[in-house]
């Protein structure tokens, strides 16, 4: 491997291995181009002929962006050499420089042509929105959680939270042709704001109760938070398990208006954004606004910081906190409501270790466990790193218990490093 033009060796477990040989084809005197061989775990594998312009472009792609800038890849110098006077290159790197290159490569005009597996369900554009899509929700809720983090507390409710305020909002909308449906005497579709409101006010009440607990009682937001974790999901699921038609099943069958929050898109230069992707973007937008353009937000990181030198500076850090609170609670009513229009099917399951994942993008993304650190774009970031993370463990196959522990792990060592750079600061 390169990194800055030094050569460093990685260590790479066997299952995050990938296998790249790059040889030339043709023979004697006519032009020979590298067929380049991609490897990414024990099925999947892609062997595609490259022209020189292609390959020179992937590599200027890789270089200018700054998506793809400074990431170690040793494979672009070999690439380049196969043309002078190596017949053959063979190298293992890493998953992910591995599929960051085929998506360098996926964006040459002489690439998009060739019939190979880059164009595949696992690498296409439509996956990239998935994950978009997925991380979108999550990361709502990530907005909220940040500023709980932020005051050195966190939130253990927030997916019994969503999975409450998500069924509340399926059985409000679900169809009116559907005869098992949760309330039959609604004979007309409902608004969405109704249900919207119902998702955002439960949200806050139960956050609201959570902020009471930290700024007023002086409980540790890791008990009472958990206390409404397990009032929360067990509301949810006398919730449903108590339909008047007697059926205990998820609720589905949901209003077509209330899907097309998660499906639909808008159409940019042929290119189509969802929904969910715009409203997770432009809730980033106005967090960023409230953490660093009000006074809230710097009250929340004096409070933060240390709570007693603000207090001392005229800071009410009990309302600061009821506010981080409420601000939270707002977040996750979203979240729930678009949560349940993007999985069109509530149970009793719905939300089960969002929590962990909201704590680990913001955890990823920078945001401080000792309190007053972290920043907004930080926080996208980290969200959506985890759920690329979460979509290409799918799909190499990796067991779904070993999955968790790869998850947990991560969030140990995001927070160790935190902690080391504290404790050298100190």
């Amino acid at each position: 491997m390169m990194f800055g033009g030094s050569p460093i060796s990685v260590a790479v477990p066997p299952m995050f291995e990938a296998k790249i040989c790059v040889s030339r084809n043709g023979t004697g005197s006519m032009p020979r181009m590298p067929a380049i061989e991609i490897a990414i775990g024990p099925t999947s594998r892609t062997v595609v002929t490259l022209s020189r312009n292609a390959l020179s472009t992937a590599v200027r792609i890789m270089n200018s962006s700054m998506i793809f800038h400074g990431l170690p890849f040793a494979i672009f110098a070999d690439l380049i050499a196969i043309y002078s006077n190596r017949p053959e290159f063979r190298t293992t790197c890493r998953i992910w420089d591995a599929v960051t290159f085929i998506i360098a490569l996926s964006s040459c005009d002489e690439i998009r042509s060739i019939p190979s597996s880059f164009s595949s369900p696992r690498y296409s554009v439509g996956n990239l929105i998935s994950i978009l899509k997925q991380a979108s929700t999550k990361g709502i809720l990530a907005y909220g959680v940040a500023g709980i983090i932020i005051l050195a507390g966190t939130d253990l409710s927030v997916g019994r939270v969503l999975g409450l305020c998500a069924a509340v909002a399926a059985s409000m909308l679900q169809s009116v042709t559907f005869a098992s449906r949760y309330y039959p005497s609604i004979t007309k579709p409902l608004p969405l704001i109704v249900p919207f409101l119902a998702c955002v006010a439960i949200a806050v009440v139960i956050s609201a109760f959570n902020g009471f607990g930290m700024a007023k009682l002086h409980m540790h937001p890791f008990i009472v938070t958990l206390g409404t974790q397990l009032i929360s999901y067990g509301l949810c699921c006398i919730y449903i398990e108590n339909q008047p038609s007697g059926s205990t099943q998820a609720l589905s069958s949901l209003d077509a208006r209330y899907v097309g929050l998660a499906t639909g898109s808008i159409d940019i230069f042929g290119f189509k954004l969802p929904y969910l992707v715009i409203i997770f973007l432009l809730l980033g937008v106005v967090t960023w606004i409230v953490w660093n353009k009000t006074r809230f937000g710097k009250n929340m990181f004096a409070v933060g910081g240390n709570s007693e030198a603000a207090e001392v500076s005229g800071v009410s850090v009990t309302k600061t906190i009821m506010g981080v609170f409420l601000y939270a609670g707002l977040m996750y009513g979203i979240a729930s409501f678009l949560e349940g229009a993007r999985i069109q099917s509530v149970g009793t399951a719905t939300g089960i270790n969002y929590e962990l994942d909201a704590i680990a993008g913001c955890v990823i993304g920078g945001v401080s466990f000792n309190g007053g650190i972290g920043t907004v774009p930080g926080v996208v970031i980290g969200s959506i790193i985890l759920q690329a993370i979460n979509y290409g463990l799918y799909f190499l196959g990796v067991n779904a218990y070993l999955q968790y522990i790869i998850r947990g792990a991560i969030i140990i060592i995001a927070v160790a490093i935190d902690v080391q750079k504290y404790v050298a600061k100190k």
